[in-house]
């Protein structure tokens, strides 16, 4: 996914977490107080490699993919992908912007299942993921 963004390199953190820490880290670094989806925080300075963290609210994963008829794990996958945009520097804050990030994501969602002849639908269900510690401070 990232080679199709053009990145060579990069060290991207993944945090799942619950409802509760995801309210507590939107309002502390959004001022939003409520839970989210997906919150993306960049680490890379200018010039750097890609870096930075995803974090991911598993019970909203959970509920969005029940209401949409989706399995958890490629809720999750949505999220993820929704997340390396960010890094990458896609921004979904207008109209305009948004839609172009929806496309992409769209597009990097259908080469995941391209890539995995088992999936049943337009973007793979995820099997694995490996997590890592939520870094605070």
């Amino acid at each position: 996914m990232l080679a199709a963004e053009g990145v060579s390199d990069a060290k991207i953190d993944l945090a799942l977490v619950d409802d509760r820490t995801m309210r507590e880290l939107h309002r502390r670094y959004l001022g939003l107080d409520s839970p989210t989806d997906v919150l993306t925080f960049p680490m890379a300075a200018s010039g750097e490699p890609l870096a930075g963290q995803i974090v991911i609210s598993v019970e909203t994963a959970l509920r969005q993919a029940k209401r949409y008829k989706m399995q958890p794990a490629t809720e999750v996958l949505l999220y993820f992908v929704h997340g390396m945009l960010h890094l990458c520097g896609y921004d979904d804050q207008t109209r305009s912007s948004a839609r172009r990030m929806r496309r992409r994501q769209m597009k990097l969602l259908k080469m995941f299942d391209s890539r995995n002849p088992m999936a049943g639908t337009y973007y793979s269900t995820v099997e694995s993921i490996n997590l890592c510690p939520l870094k605070k401070g």
